[in-house]
């Protein structure tokens, strides 16, 4: 639900995080309409995302950035392997020279101690991934790192592609190499109906 209601206003573009209380005020009226549950828990998570973005939203929206309504798949191949990271929302921003550039957001809603394990790294990967893959699928708009961005809701942070990523890809290569040498002898899970496995 907040991820929805998040990557809507963003794609509106709008600078006034107010706009999200009428969603929060519909939120609230099921949450009282609603039994105890996992449902009202939930529904109290993602009270608290949408409250959480409205505090920080002023002070980590990219200034002249225009965002684009997702979600967009981008795909890369690495090593044999297929790799796609899901984008929430794309961002463009024309410079004052009149140079457009691009990029791309994942939001993080993630709140307890457990999905919030080692959050900074993670975030960190996301936006160098996001990076990576627009690197490999624009051919027009230069993407850059400042406007790749993992987007922590509770964190209260927006996390830029790092400029240094050798040591990312490298990894991230080498993790491909090795996936696609032992792919051959990875069994389906029981019940698979996908396209076929190999």
């Amino acid at each position: 639900m907040a991820k929805r209601i998040l990557c809507r206003f963003l794609a509106e573009n709008s600078n006034d995080a107010s706009a999200l209380n009428a969603d929060i005020g519909r939120l609230e009226t099921r949450l009282r309409r609603e039994p105890d549950g996992w449902m009202k828990d939930e529904l109290r998570r993602n009270i608290s995302a949408i409250q959480a973005f409205q505090s920080s939203f002023p002070r980590i929206r990219p200034r002249r950035a225009r965002f684009s309504a997702g979600p967009t798949d981008v795909a890369m191949r690495v090593e044999g392997v297929n790799i796609n990271v899901r984008l929430d929302l794309e961002i463009s921003e024309r410079s004052r020279l009149d140079v457009t550039y691009s990029g791309g957001v994942v939001l993080f809603i993630a709140n307890t101690d457990q999905a919030r394990k080692n959050i900074e790294g993670r975030r960190r990967v996301v936006a160098a991934l996001i990076h990576w893959v627009l690197q490999n699928n624009s051919d027009n708009i230069e993407p850059i790192e400042r406007l790749c961005l993992s987007f922590d809701v509770f964190g209260q942070i927006a996390t830029p592609a790092p400029t240094a990523t050798e040591r990312l890809r490298l990894n991230v290569r080498s993790s491909c190499l090795e996936a696609a040498a032992g792919w051959n002898g990875v069994e389906p899970p029981e019940g698979y109906d996908g396209p076929d496995w190999h």
